[in-house]
């Protein structure tokens, strides 16, 4: 629908509008539809909310199949574009002072869903109808845009209650890939999913599934890929194509897989990181010291041996570290003992990448040549002593510049009086925000200089003044989806009740999110994609906190921002009841 203006011979197609409305946020959109008739007429019409929902999916990196839009309605369609908002509004509204965090109420979901019929089937062909749930290991990972979750598992072994001898089955001998619908985002969770699709894939008898990880590539966004770790023996990576999810035959089939001889290196993740996918490029850290880069659509290969001569020594000063991975870059954020630092290796070219073997096996040499970094950034702490312990915040799932992360400077054990019946001190943890850039964010970004054209800036401190024992500390990977490379709203760990030392009750302790607002004024978003780093000045800042709900409970969830949901991943029933948490619809 064209929109005319006062002069007759100036018509604004609405093609040039849809274009305009994709830049804008979805509210605003809806509040120019509120200034005249012709504008009312043309943001209330379907192929323009379509629009803008096409242009958030790509913006929010969500499954597009996740959304049926031509089964929605306008209100549908303009609910679920204003998801990501109405998510951050959640995280943010009522938010109080850190140094009254023990009074915060946990945040009340708009619903919360018991998964319970997730492992109630067995699966295909099984050999053991009836199983108790409670047998099951478990991997969930919730689809980018909420609707979809893969649910991957398999079965415990136990001893037989006549021979003592471990039973065997194809269960044991399998793991089961499931796909369900958990209902669209926007409108209340489905109480009982639907499965749209399962297949089991056989596993090794000592094999176990460590990580799932749910992506999928520009040229092919409407088939979901699946990665799927393996621990035990060796350490074997899958990748696992879901076709037809949004055309009601879904189908998942195995495309590729790299088995890894890790002997001697452990043959799991590294102290919970999960691969990441930038594209068809995988990157998997293993032990603390191997990186495996596969282009899994290619059949290549390389390792990454990132120490150096000085690595050892950082490795027993800085206990944190972190990783980002941008697809041509690679940082390692190591903070510690009254130090930090950011380590930067540039990815090497496909040409210098090795193929596959036919049994799709590599070996790792311990006497590989290490991988020293291209440029180190140093990081200036506040308060860095030997006796000050350096904790991160990083946006561990963020891929564009510029990047902000948070460091929290605190007293560690050698600072602290902690004896037997006596209460540990009060101690703030001192903030300091960070963002990484590029120095001159205006002219092509070009990594084959020396260093980069990388700058790291300083540009808020703050302090965290929980009113209990101990310090705050950051929480990275409660749930690194919710996290954006601006940080605008991330996760810290506090304890909530006091408590002798030698005490029998111990610490309750909670999940918080918190925001970041310069100068104690309404949160505000402290860096853009348009925004540089030199032209940023430090400046003192104050942070609220919003308590989440039971986290404790369940420490690591798989969450989406654009749906506000998120789902425990847990690896044991028994510990963990499957939950889905819905906080928006």
């Amino acid at each position: 629908m064209p929109i005319h203006s006062k002069r007759q011979d100036m018509i604004i197609p609405h093609e040039l509008w849809c274009q305009v409305f994709v830049y804008l946020a979805p509210i605003d959109v809806i509040s120019l539809g509120q200034t005249c008739q012709s504008l009312k007429a043309l943001v209330t019409e379907k192929s323009v909310w379509i629009t803008i929902l096409t242009s958030i999916c790509q913006e929010q990196a969500l499954f597009k199949p996740s959304y049926p839009v031509q089964d929605m309605d306008v209100a549908q369609l303009q609910r679920a574009a204003m998801g990501p908002t109405l998510f951050q509004r959640r995280l943010t509204k009522g938010a109080i002072p850190t140094d009254k965090l023990n009074e915060a109420k946990e945040l009340e979901p708009a619903s919360i869903v018991e998964l319970d019929g997730l492992l109630e089937a067995a699966g295909p062909n099984s050999t053991a109808p009836s199983i108790d749930a409670r047998r099951w290991n478990v991997h969930r990972r919730l689809i980018p845009g909420g609707r979809f979750l893969a649910h991957v598992k398999h079965l415990k072994p136990q001893r037989s209650v006549s021979n003592s001898q471990m039973e065997e089955s194809d269960e044991l001998k399998s793991f089961l890939v499931e796909i369900w619908d958990l209902g669209v985002a926007g409108s209340a969770p489905l109480s009982n999913p639907i499965l749209l699709a399962n297949k089991r894939f056989t596993r090794g008898a000592s094999q176990h599934v460590v990580s799932v990880v749910a992506f999928y590539t520009e040229e092919t966004p409407e088939t979901l890929r699946l990665l799927i770790a393996l621990g035990g023996g060796d350490f074997v990576m899958k990748v696992f194509s879901v076709s037809g999810l949004g055309e009601g035959n879904p189908s998942i089939q195995e495309a590729a897989a790299l088995r890894v001889d890790t002997n001697p290196v452990t043959e799991y993740l590294h102290d919970g990181e999960e691969p990441i996918f930038r594209g068809d490029l995988v990157l998997t850290r293993l032990d603390d010291t191997i990186i495996i880069l596969w282009n899994f659509s290619r059949g290549l290969y390389t390792i990454l041996r990132i120490e150096d001569d000085g690595y050892v020594a950082r490795r027993y000063a800085f206990y944190d570290n972190r990783i980002i991975f941008t697809g041509r870059l690679l940082f390692m954020f190591f903070g510690g003992w009254g130090k930090g630092e950011i380590c930067v290796w540039k990815v090497p070219s496909q040409a210098e990448f090795t193929q596959v073997e036919s049994d799709s096996k590599v070996n790792l040499f311990i006497d590989q040549a290490y991988t020293t970094p291209d440029i180190t950034l140093p990081v200036e702490l506040p308060e860095a002593h030997e006796h000050m312990f350096a904790s991160l915040n990083v946006p561990v799932a963020s891929s564009t510049f510029p990047i902000s992360f948070d460091v929290f400077v605190s007293a560690g054990a050698r600072g602290m009086a902690a004896r037997a019946g006596k209460m540990t001190p009060r101690r703030p943890a001192q903030g300091a925000r960070f963002i990484i850039g590029w120095t001159d964010p205006s002219s092509p970004q070009d990594i084959s200089s020396n260093d980069l054209g990388l700058n790291v800036k300083h540009v808020a401190s703050f302090a965290i003044r929980p009113p209990v024992t101990g310090p705050a500390t950051p929480a990275p990977y409660f749930a690194p989806a919710l996290s954006n490379s601006s940080l605008s709203v991330a996760f810290l760990e506090s304890g909530v009740k006091e408590y002798p030392i030698a005490g029998e009750k111990g610490q309750e302790r909670a999940i918080f999110a918190y925001t970041i607002s310069p100068g104690g004024s309404a949160s505000v978003r402290m860096a853009g994609p348009s925004i540089g780093v030199e032209n940023m000045d430090s400046a003192p800042a104050s942070v609220s906190v919003v308590r989440l709900v039971d986290a404790r409970k369940r420490p690591r969830w798989s969450a989406c921002r654009a749906s506000g949901r998120l789902v425990a991943m847990a690896v044991s029933w028994h510990d963990y009841p499957p939950l889905l948490i819905d906080y928006i619809h």
